[in-house]
Parts: C-alpha cells; structure tokens; sequence
C-alpha cells in the first residue's frame, strides 16, 4: 500500500494561485491512498472562491486514488465535513494499519510553546505518527513527524528550508522535497529587494525607527513586485529609538509621522504593522 500525506493547505483566496501548481504537483505521484492531515481550508466561514477551488481539488484526488482520508482542523472543523458527500472520509483522527494520524501538538512540538496537551509517549503503542498542526516539518522521533505544510503560510515558518510531503511505501518513510512552493524569505536591507526574483514572499525588517524614516517612501516601489510584500518593524527599544517626548507617547509620534508617508498602501501596512508589534 501507497500512501501520500499531506500537512496543512490552509486554502484561502490570497494563496489560490500558487495552490494551483501546488496540488498538481502532489497528484504527479502515484499511490493507492492520500490522507490531509487537517486545515485543509484556512477558515470555516469560507468564500465562494474558496468552496470552489477546494471542492474541485477534492475532487481531483477522488478520480485518481482509491482511498481520501482529510482529517479536521482546527481551522476548518466542521466545514470540512460537506466532503463526505463526495466520498471523501472525513475524521477527527485515523489509525490505519497501526500508523497514527492526527492533527494537534505534543509537547516535543518545536511550535507548542508549552500549549500542547499531549505527549508522544501517548502515542507509543503505535508504528508510525503523522502529525498536522504544526507548519513546519518536525522529526519528533524514530518514525514520527510532523508533516508540516506544503507551502509557506506565514512567517512563522521562515527559517523553513522547503516544503514536503511523505510517501508511506509499506515499511519505507519517503520525504519528497515540492519544488512548486514560493519560497518565504526576510530581508533587511532595501538594496537586497531589487536583487530578489519576484517569485518570493517577502517580508522587510525594519530594526529602528531612522531606518522606517528614511526607507518608508521607498517600499512602493517593491510592494507590487513580489507575490506578497510584508514590513515588520522589529525595534528592540521603541522608546529609546523613537526619542520620546515627555509629552507624548510612541503612539502620537508615530502617527504624526505616518502623516507623512506619501504612499496610502504603504502607510496602511506600516500603521498596521505597528499596531501588531506594539501589542506584542
């Protein structure tokens, strides 16, 4: 038996596009069953985009394997189940063959951050585990993984080498390297963007406040030229790099000189992205 895993798509209408060359590419292998290990869809109140594409996809898998297994997310839990209709079997976890399917964190999780309920030890009575949840690809121990997502979805996942999925052969673990994914990347210098392909999701590191001075007026003409363009603003002493009066706070400094930003698209993203790290 021939079995194609697959960790979180999070299907969502700003990553349609890539996920286009991304399904193909996973159908370009042959096997008897395909199993998605959860999130298949990156919400539960889903557009009519979303419904489409991810119907059709499902559909796709189902003419070609004999057996499609796509586990419930924490996502997309309940939504998901519409694709019973097509045949699809739709779980909250699977065990096939003594191998262990499921879609959560367990405390050797890299990403758990101490919110995992489980441990492997937990799972021990079984051959195999494959995990979901986690975007990034994992060794957790001999023959247990997290899968992790075939595609970026975040930059949480940035430091991520490449995407996968696993082939299950009989006893033989296969982890096959995609190639259609666009590749995340962080860039810290505005000399770096023109160098890049625009085949990247990008995201800018601005590390003190001169620098989003000096450098804000700049980002249009890169905000356009990548598949997605992001600014975080990674100031390690707001207070001290923004030079504070003792009559204002960070927050009225930076909107007066949000002011001053020319471009509307970019001052909405940089207004944002204060906002997020300023919460933090």
């Amino acid at each position: 038996m021939r079995t194609i895993i697959s960790g979180d798509n999070h299907i969502y209408k700003d990553n349609i596009e890539e996920q286009k060359l991304i399904f193909p590419e996973i159908m370009s292998y042959e096997a008897d069953r395909v199993i998605f290990l959860g999130d298949y869809y990156d919400r539960k109140l889903l557009t009519s985009e979303e419904l489409v594409f991810g119907t059709s996809i499902m559909k796709q898998f189902k003419d070609k394997y004999k057996e499609v297994y796509v586990l419930e997310g924490n996502h997309d839990k309940d939504t998901i189940k519409y694709l019973i209709s097509l045949g699809i079997d739709v779980r909250d976890n699977l065990v096939l063959d003594n191998n262990y399917y499921g879609h959560f964190f367990v405390e050797e999780s890299m990403k758990a951050f101490n919110s995992a309920k489980r441990s492997l030890s937990e799972l021990e009575q079984y051959d195999r585990v494959f995990l979901g949840h986690q975007h990034s690809f994992q060794i957790l121990g001999k023959h247990r993984f997290h899968v992790g997502s075939p595609l970026w979805i975040d930059f949480g996942e940035v430091n991520d080498v490449s995407k996968s999925i696993i082939i299950l052969e009989d006893d033989k673990i296969n982890i096959i390297e995609l190639k259609t994914p666009i590749p995340m990347i962080d860039v810290f210098q505005i000399k770096d963007l023109g160098k890049l392909d625009n085949r990247n999701k990008v995201r800018y590191v601005i590390k003190d406040f001169k620098q989003l001075k000096k450098e804000a007026n700049k980002l249009e003409d890169y905000r356009k030229k990548f598949y997605s363009f992001k600014i975080k603003l990674d100031f390690e002493n707001k207070e001290e790099t923004l030079e504070i009066s003792p009559k204002k706070d960070i927050n009225e400094i930076v909107e007066e000189w949000l002011k001053s930003i020319s471009d509307k698209e970019v001052k909405e993203e940089l207004s944002l992205t204060f906002k997020e790290n300023d919460g933090n």
